[in-house]
């Protein structure tokens, strides 16, 4: 990887967490922590369980349940819309954000669902 590409690279995941703030700001929120504690979110997950049937949408597990963000828009953030919100569970959502070592991952990967499916989630 060339030394451009990876400032390049940097640049877009602070963009991703500048976007998440500046939504933050229009919904009314100082941090994001505030969000996740606020009756919006409460909201938000109850819809995702709903729409998943209380399943992880990897394995399809149904302990240990959370909500991932695969991108931060207003429409999802404020309920508007489930776009880009997946529900995992813990061991899927670690897969999701973490590489083996634990470093937190900067692209999409890719998760097979079954033999014939495979679905990319950006993180």
């Amino acid at each position: 990887m060339k030394i451009g590409n990876r400032f390049e690279k940097a640049d877009k995941d602070l963009n991703i967490y500048k976007k998440r703030k500046e939504v933050l700001k229009i919904l009314g929120f100082l941090t994001y922590k505030d969000y996740l504690k606020s009756e919006l979110w409460q909201e938000i997950i109850e819809k995702m369980f709903y729409y998943y049937k209380e399943k992880c949408f990897c394995c399809k597990r149904k302990s240990c349940l959370s909500v991932h963000h695969e991108k931060y828009t207003e429409e999802n953030m404020s309920s508007k819309s489930l776009e880009h919100l997946f529900l995992l569970c813990r061991k899927c959502h670690y897969v999701v954000e973490f590489t083996k070592s634990g470093v937190k991952r900067k692209r999409p990967i890719k998760i097979k669902i079954s033999n014939k499916r495979n679905i990319y989630i950006n993180v």
